[in-house]
Parts: C-alpha cells; sequence; structure tokens
C-alpha cells in the first residue's frame, strides 16, 4: 500500500491517493478541515477551490481530500 500511495502521489493521481487511505482517517481528516473552515471560511477557496461551506459538505470525503492536493499542488 505505501508503494502504492507514494507512486500516485508523485504522479499527483489524488484520486488513486484518496482511494488507499482508510475510511475512518479520511473521516477524521474531514473533521479537521471542516474545523479549520468554521473558524476560517476564507480558506476554504485557498485549500479547496470552492467558494462555499455548502459546496464543501457536498464532496465526498475521498473528493474532498482529491480536492484540496489538487489545490494546494497546483
Amino acid at each position: 500500500v505505501v508503494r502504492a500511495y507514494n507512486a500516485a502521489a508523485s504522479k499527483q493521481d489524488w484520486k488513486v491517493v484518496s482511494s488507499l487511505i482508510h475510511p475512518e482517517s479520511l473521516q477524521k481528516f474531514r473533521s479537521v478541515m471542516a474545523s479549520l473552515i468554521e473558524t476560517n471560511p476564507d480558506v476554504i477557496g485557498a485549500v479547496f477551490d470552492i467558494k462555499t461551506t455548502a459546496e464543501f459538505n457536498a464532496l465526498t470525503d475521498p473528493q474532498m481530500y482529491e480536492r484540496l492536493f489538487a489545490t494546494v499542488n497546483k
């Protein structure tokens, strides 16, 4: 799994990367990101390239992870 994760990350294939992360870990990560957005809503555009909390809430956990890393790696 580690090799697959590293190979996908090196290709910036965030869909594959997110599929290799345990669902509970993605849920915990989402919780951290939701707290960040709640305390500082201005970061949502810079971090996820979206405009509203509703858009964030509509993302699945894997989509949220993919979007974060696609945005910060532009």
